[in-house]
């Protein structure tokens, strides 16, 4: 089971949309727990930029060749509902270098 032990009031809908993607990066349920419990209080989307970029290592995970295929249908269905998420690895990394660069956030993590 994806993200077993891990709570938060929209996790469960969340890892419904694409469980493998969970099984296959289980280091981003805890983080996509929070990303989604603070979105849906204030859809802020700063406060997202600020949250994925402060783990960019574990976001990084959507787009592994491994996972890349089962997290897609993650990012289509966040898109759909207007949340901002970056669809590839350089834009996770360009999106969270930008914001180390306007002092958005603290976070120095950078994917390999």
């Amino acid at each position: 089971e994806a993200c077993k032990g891990v709570n938060g009031a929209w996790l469960r809908v969340i890892v419904e949309i694409a469980p493998k993607c969970f099984l296959g990066c289980p280091d981003l349920c805890a983080p996509m727990s929070a990303l989604a419990d603070d979105w849906m209080a204030n859809a802020s989307h700063s406060s997202l930029r600020q949250r994925v970029c402060a783990q960019e290592d574990k976001f990084m995970c959507l787009f592994s060749s491994g996972n890349k295929a089962h997290c897609k249908s993650l990012l289509d269905r966040g898109l759909h509902f207007g949340i901002p998420l970056p669809r590839t690895a350089s834009e996770l990394r360009e999106h969270c270098a930008a914001n180390v660069t306007n002092g958005t956030t603290t976070s120095t993590a950078t994917a390999t």
